[in-house]
């Protein structure tokens, strides 16, 4: 089940919030931007290849392949996760 669950999680070290994410699968929540052109359309699929921190420390960006191949970056608050069983 797709869901916002990790919105409310934090994590102790950088280690442990990339093996949460890395290889998760994910749901975009709203249209993500690409390019100027183009972006990952709301419900796309997606997987998550690597987490990237941010210059702020209080988010970070999940790189995620779509299901249309393109490799983009998001916000973990524009994406649901998939949580087995919740």
């Amino acid at each position: 089940m797709f869901n916002d669950n990790h919105m409310f999680l934090s994590f102790a070290t950088n280690k442990d919030r990339d093996r949460y994410w890395i290889g998760r699968l994910v749901e975009a929540k709203v249209p993500i931007k690409k390019n100027l052109f183009n972006s990952v359309p709301s419900r796309a699929l997606g997987l998550v290849l690597k987490v990237e921190s941010n210059n702020d420390r209080l988010t970070y960006l999940l790189v995620v392949r779509w299901t249309d191949g393109t490799i983009c970056p998001c916000y973990q608050h524009n994406i649901y996760s998939y949580n087995r069983g919740e």
